[in-house]
């Protein structure tokens, strides 16, 4: 045999310690473009991170579903509670793995079952029907399999999917990382960090929290694992390893059992393609089974990339590399026909390597080698066939229509989608349309009919422009003068803070001192927020950051969300508010007041005489209901007369018209109406009668669905009254667009919950003050198309109630005559997330001459007199 002299020096697995100033792998051959005559090319692997992966995880979860447990994890995260936090992230991430392995099994349970039975159509000619005969069947079984794993709680696993990026980004481990730090446990906290860097090995916060666990006394860096490991690339890490040390046969064992890991891991994925997908408004059959169809193959031909990432480092020709480690192995070990086959295995994939090709040349030379040797694995030539015809399909879609950029889909779409102007039915369209499909959390939009000239309501406004009049004039005063100089000192001064790298995606940058100090209050003097945008905590200059968060910052009319900071303690103005929930002082203040006292019963008569009208069956929905009588008529004319009396335009906002320009807003908050009773604007027994009303209504519901304990969270008496003459040229069809009350919908459906999301908001009720106007009426939708699917007339002493999730999106129908006058009441489960203005009118009413109480109510009136002047 002849002799084999291997180029290449590999560099071996580093220890922990490398992955705390870089990460990185270079995959490669040997040297470019050299091959020693009768050399077999050794694959060359340099791994400058590298660990061998353990499993971890949590215990069985049960039928309680992730998307559940891991928003109740972030909540405790919220409140500090962060025992409770470690608990539901892990039942979350066990849940959400558990569901996952039911979906494949029922899979392919059902596909081989569906498989062996006899169809009904046999003829050859009626293939279609034939296929469509066997989805059927395997639909039906995936039904049952469904049904008998997960019982009543299958839809809502289903509704966890707005989590599923979340989990794929490995979210769920950045909370818990700080969790396990509050609690002490630090091993278990590093190993947490160094999950998220597997996933996202450029998270600077996360590498320096990293860093920093491991100098700690309670970390063992040898004991850092991953707490997602795949079985496949740590069985590549040890063949690597094996590799180094010139063990072949360890080396074809090993990688022989990564391929074999690698395959089965691939057929999961391709399996978890075929899941859920939201087809927007099409209602097209055709269209929507070729959009679906698209998702899926799409999603499919991203599972090897999925997969390959080995300690962290993207290996773009992981699957071959498998190949090239075996032929050299099985050539050390003088196994001609196993090494010529893996070359025959590699040449599949990359058949004009030059290095392979005269690798087969030198096999060729040895005695008894011929063409047979060179045999792929049928599987693997199975796989390469799918791969070649799956990439020219999805090809052909790609050139006749159009995939979304996944970098926007990344991004979140926080402006929450598009707007679209739909086509009416039988409406003309010709030319070819846009197919816009996204995979990851499902976000899909289905967009078309461009070259006919269909456009969404945005794109109308941005084509119109600038008007040719005002173009024209700016044109004739301007000739002749130069533009004033912006650049010279002012530019000068101005440093780069953070890139593309830095800020994870293309034509982004962070630069600060374009402003000085003086110019900074200037500028914000003259805006004082007039236009309700969101305050901003930005980190000092050289501020310390540890930990994983949120800064958000907006630029014009444009919001940049940059991730980062939030175990630093850097917060929006927003979300410190949420954060810091019911302070301290207030709390301690209430208990104190109202020691040894109980509170007032607002069951008895005004329950008893309350009666459902409509459930969950005749609305549509879970967590639905309809209820009248709360309020009498006497009652109802009262609050609508205070309402009318202390009521302020934009009240509980920051702008007059928060919804919508044709209709005013006045509202009235518990805090306004304790205010405007201790000057004599109105009285005692109007806020008695208010909050007895809202917490009955709490009451209500908290009974009706057995959620105990259930709080206030915001109490709004509001008006909406259409502007006289804006409704004549464009009616208006919403008073409040279809959305959720505690996430941010998307136009594709799907609901996020962040971005300023009231993610507290458990339930939400609706109680009518009056029925003596048009229009106004509350509505249930389809969370997709936006659709109306139940309208809720208004009347008096009449009760809507409803969970706050994507389970229930609503909104209220435009007011074309009258006034609409009802109170608004959000619920939540989280005690430090009650209603803050609840606590202060119990107090007031308990003792209004305390001293705390005074200082209280005077700090009320000050900010009430601010923001009315703002509005």
């Amino acid at each position: 045999m002849t002799s084999a002299l291997p180029i290449g020096t590999p560099l071996g697995v580093a220890s922990v310690g490398a992955l705390l100033p870089t990460v990185s792998v270079v995959v490669g051959l040997g040297p470019s473009g050299t091959m020693a005559a009768g050399t077999v090319h050794r694959p060359v692997l340099v791994l400058l991170l590298g660990l061998v992966l353990v499993s971890g995880g949590a215990e069985a979860l049960g039928h309680e579903a992730y998307g559940s447990l891991y928003q109740m994890g972030k909540e405790a995260y919220l409140e500090e509670d962060y025992r409770s936090c470690v608990n539901l992230l892990l039942q979350a991430l066990q849940g959400r793995r558990e569901f996952e392995q039911l979906l494949v099994e029922c899979r392919d349970r059902c596909r081989q079952q569906a498989a062996g039975e006899p169809l009904l159509i046999t003829d050859a000619a009626d293939g279609e029907l034939a296929t469509f005969e066997r989805l059927t069947r395997e639909t039906r079984c995936l039904v049952q399999c469904h049904r008998e794993r997960l019982g009543q709680h299958v839809q809502q696993f289903y509704d966890s999917a707005w989590a599923d990026d979340e989990f794929r980004e490995r979210k769920p481990y950045e909370y818990l990382q700080l969790c396990y730090y509050k609690t002490g446990e630090i091993q278990k906290a590093a190993n947490a960090a160094f999950t998220v860097l597997l996933q996202q090995p450029n998270n600077e916060v996360m590498r320096e929290n990293f860093k920093y666990y491991t100098t700690m006394e309670e970390v063992n860096n040898a004991d850092i694992v991953s707490l997602e490991p795949q079985e496949h690339t740590e069985l590549y890490v040890r063949g690597n390893a094996a590799y180094e040390s010139e063990r072949w046969p360890q080396v074809s064992r090993l990688m022989e059992e990564a391929l074999d890991g690698f395959l089965e891991a691939e057929r999961r994925c391709r399996t978890l393609c075929e899941r859920f997908f939201p087809q927007g408004f099409n209602p097209d059959f055709v269209s929507n089974v070729a959009n679906h169809f698209a998702y899926v193959l799409r999603c499919k031909l991203r599972c090897p990339e999925q997969l390959s990432t080995v300690a962290g480092n993207y290996l773009s020709d992981y699957l071959e590399s498998h190949f090239h480690y075996l032929q050299f192995a099985y050539f050390k070990q003088n196994m001609l026909r196993e090494a010529c086959s893996n070359v025959a295995n590699y040449l599949l994939f990359k058949p004009n390597d030059q290095d392979m090709l005269g690798n087969k040349q030198l096999y060729l030379k040895e005695e008894d080698v011929d063409e047979s040797f060179f045999t792929p694995r049928a599987d693997i030539l199975e796989i390469s066939r799918r791969i070649e015809k799956e990439r020219k399909l999805d090809n052909y879609i790609l050139e006749y229509f159009r995939f979304s950029d996944d970098d926007a889909r990344k991004k979140g779409h926080e402006d929450g989608g598009r707007d679209v102007d739909i086509p009416p039915e039988g409406s003309a369209r010709t030319g070819a349309g846009t197919l816009t499909a996204s995979s990851g959390s499902a976000e899909v939009w289905v967009e078309g009919w461009r070259a006919a000239g269909f456009r969404t309501a945005e794109e109308s406004r941005e084509e119109q422009g600038v008007s040719d009049a005002l173009l024209e004039l700016h044109s004739r005063l301007t000739a002749g003068s130069t533009a004033p100089d912006v650049s010279g000192p002012r530019l000068d001064r101005v440093v780069l803070t953070s890139g593309e790298a830095e800020l994870g995606g293309p034509r982004r940058l962070v630069a600060d001192h374009l402003l000085t100090a003086g110019e900074c209050q200037r500028l914000s003097d003259l805006l004082k927020h007039e236009d309700g945008g969101r305050d901003v905590d930005i980190p000092p200059e050289g501020s310390a950051r540890t930990g994983a968060g949120t800064l958000t910052a907006s630029s014009g009319s444009a919001e940049v969300w940059v991730e980062g900071w939030r175990a630093a303690g850097f917060r929006t103005a927003e979300e410190s508010r949420e954060e810091q929930g019911v302070s301290d002082a207030l709390l301690e203040l209430h208990s104190r007041l109202t020691a040894g006292s109980t509170a007032p019963d607002v069951s008895g008569p005004r329950l008893d005489r309350v009666v459902l009208t409509s459930g969950e069956a005749e609305l549509g929905g879970p967590r639905r209901l309809v209820a009248d009588h709360l309020l009498t008529a006497g009652e109802c004319q009262r609050l609508s007369d205070l309402l009318k009396t202390v009521g302020a335009v934009g009240d509980g906002y920051r702008r007059k018209n928060p919804l919508s320009k044709q209709e005013q807003l006045v509202g009235l908050s518990l805090g306004r109406l304790v205010a405007s009773v201790d000057r004599g604007a109105a009285s005692r027994e109007d806020l008695q009668l208010l909050m007895e009303v809202s917490d009955a209504a709490r009451l209500y519901v908290s009974r009706r669905w057995g959620v105990e304990p259930l709080y206030s969270s915001f109490t709004h008496l509001v008006s909406r009254t259409p502007v006289p003459g804006l409704n004549s040229s464009r009616p208006l069809e919403f008073s409040h667009p279809i959305h959720v009350d505690n996430c941010r919908l998307f136009n594709n459906g799907t609901c996020w919950p962040g971005g300023g999301a009231f993610i507290h908001r458990h339930f939400s009720a609706i109680l009518y003050l009056n029925s003596d106007f048009d229009g106004g009426e509350f509505v249930f939708a389809d969370i997709v198309s936006r659709k109306p699917t139940v309208r809720v007339q208004p009347r008096c002493g009449r009760l809507v109630a409803f969970s706050a999730g994507p389970e229930n999106p609503h909104g209220v129908l435009a007011v074309r005559r009258g006034t609409r006058r009802a109170l608004a009441m959000w619920f939540t489960r989280t005690g430090r997330q009650r209603e803050e203005e609840r606590l202060l009118a119990d107090i007031y009413l308990r003792d209004s001459s305390a001293l705390e109480v005074r200082r209280m109510v005077s700090l009320l009136e000050r900010n009430f007199e601010r923001a009315d002047k703002l509005v």
